[in-house]
């Protein structure tokens, strides 16, 4: 009996062990229709999404929707952006892993080269590029449960001006360069936004008292330059995960605590009988 236990013990902390495991990456168009073109000069991509499913821990995503939009300015008029100007180009040049919150919630990482670069044109003018990334999503428990209770948003970005200093501005006159990432769910009256500069670049919030098994999401990812020599506005990743009530790793854990209690016990019976 007491060896029966053993092996239930180690069952449960190794499930303890994988629900903060992260999912394997996947590019983000292997969740997303063929792209349509549009726009003033053809640089306008937009996806619908095509059903599939990205699962981490005891959430799961379907990604429904993807534009990126580039404009660049010439200080009057729309110009065509020049090649390198901007990324991602298409969604092929992101990718989606999965993530763990510091209490191990489940949620996706955003990652892939996403950056706007100001660049001289080739009559003299400083073109200012702004890229403007729409993702939709709805986010759900496998389980069906109502369990999401809060989300949490945490972006690896900077915003650099060359003309001021060499790293990342910690300060902002209110004009570009600058980078946002808003976004807010369908039925709610709860929204996130992170900006930069300065770095205010990890944001939270909580839905309670209401909990949700499913919620549609809206993000809105804005880079801008500015007309300025040297400044370039980028994120490497973007961190979205979920909290569950009670969190899901909170139930392994009891499981893993209890047994152990209970072998122990059983031991001690068996010294003392």
């Amino acid at each position: 009996m007491t060896h029966n236990l053993k092996r239930i013990l180690i069952l449960a902390v190794c499930c303890a062990v994988i629900t903060v495991m992260p999912a394997a990456a996947n590019s983000l168009s292997s969740y997303l229709s063929t792209p349509s073109v549009s726009g003033t000069f053809n640089q306008t991509v937009a996806y619908g999404g095509n059903g599939d499913l990205f699962t981490d821990g005891n959430l799961q995503f379907q990604f429904t929707g993807l534009t990126i939009t580039p404009t660049c300015w010439d200080g009057i008029a729309q110009v065509s952006c020049a090649t390198g100007s901007y990324n991602p180009v298409s969604a092929a040049s992101l990718s989606i892993i999965g993530t763990s919150g510091i209490n191990g919630d489940a949620g996706f990482d955003l990652t892939g080269q996403t950056s706007v670069s100001s660049y001289k044109a080739t009559d003299g003018d400083q073109i200012n590029v702004i890229e403007d990334i729409d993702l939709n999503y709805t986010v759900s428990t496998i389980s069906g449960a109502a369990s999401i209770s809060d989300a949490h948003l945490d972006v690896g970005g900077c915003v650099q001006d060359l003309a001021i200093q060499s790293t990342c501005l910690t300060s902002s006159n209110g004009l570009p360069p600058n980078l946002s990432v808003n976004e807010f769910w369908a039925g709610t009256n709860q929204t996130l936004n992170v900006t930069a500069p300065p770095p205010i670049l990890d944001a939270y919030v909580n839905f309670l008292p209401t909990t949700y098994s499913s919620l549609q999401a809206s993000k809105d990812i804005a880079l801008e330059t500015g007309a300025c020599a040297g400044c370039v506005v980028s994120f490497s990743d973007l961190k979205q995960y979920y909290s569950e009530v009670p969190e899901p790793r909170t139930y392994a854990w009891i499981l893993a605590v209890g047994l152990l209690g209970l072998a122990q016990l059983r031991r001690r019976l068996a010294v003392t009988a």
